[in-house]
């Protein structure tokens, strides 16, 4: 059976807030098609993501689980991706318009030699087929196009073009699979992402206190030794 795919993005278990924004899409786009809607999480240790998407209705919240995807990298999100949407073979793919999106959807699309429709703000079913509305020029116009050929669609939604708050509740099952990756063929090689060392600042401690603006509250026990122009 033909159905919409929502691929989400997580990140160390934190489900991405756009994510929601997409799934949001997919439900409209699902009803418009009388389609069911499937939802995606790829990684590793997603529990609690996955958990958030299963508070929403959709048939299923699938995460493709893979140790080699606890670090991103767009080499091993593709292997995984692609194996999946071939295997469901879904009428469309939602993404959120995320920087990873940007950097793996693309070649994603290309595997299975379609374009990405990106950064869509409108998905409207018409007689003629969907049509896609994505701005064009800095968003000075727009642009409406539609997929010809056949499916799957691939297509990213722009940050707020879909409300999270207007998801339909429900409560799928959680699947978790064993990611199609193999490692050899990831060349990417990730580093943990960069965290600041957490420290307390004792300002007593300062030469000088430097306060913008054009005063200090009154109550303020800060004395004032410069100012910035405001």
């Amino acid at each position: 059976m033909s159905r919409v795919l929502a691929v989400c993005e997580q990140s160390e278990g934190v489900l991405h807030p756009m994510s929601l924004e997409a799934l949001a899409a997919g439900q409209c786009v699902a009803k418009a098609l009388g389609m069911p809607l499937t939802a995606c999480l790829f990684g590793a240790e997603m529990s609690e993501a996955a958990g958030k998407l299963a508070r929403y209705a959709c048939e299923a919240v699938v995460c493709l689980e893979h140790e080699s995807l606890a670090l991103y990298t767009a080499d091993g999100t593709i292997e995984a991706l692609a194996a999946y949407v071939e295997e469901l073979r879904p009428h469309m793919v939602l993404f959120p318009h995320t920087y990873r999106v940007r950097d793996f959807a693309p070649a994603l699309a290309a595997r299975f030699g379609k374009p990405l429709v990106s950064d869509v703000t409108a998905i409207r079913a018409t007689e003629a087929g969907l049509r896609f509305d994505r701005p064009l020029f800095q968003g000075k116009l727009r642009g409406e196009y539609s997929a010809e050929g056949p499916p799957p669609v691939f297509v990213s939604i722009q940050a707020g073009s879909y409300r999270a708050d207007a998801l339909e509740p429900g409560a799928p099952a959680v699947e978790s699979r064993r990611a199609a990756v193999d490692p050899s063929r990831i060349r990417q090689k990730p580093e943990p992402p960069f965290r600041e060392g957490a420290r307390e600042v004792d300002l007593s401690a300062a030469e000088m206190i430097v306060a913008a603006g054009r005063g200090i509250h009154e109550e303020s026990n800060l004395r004032l030794v410069g100012s910035l122009p405001s």
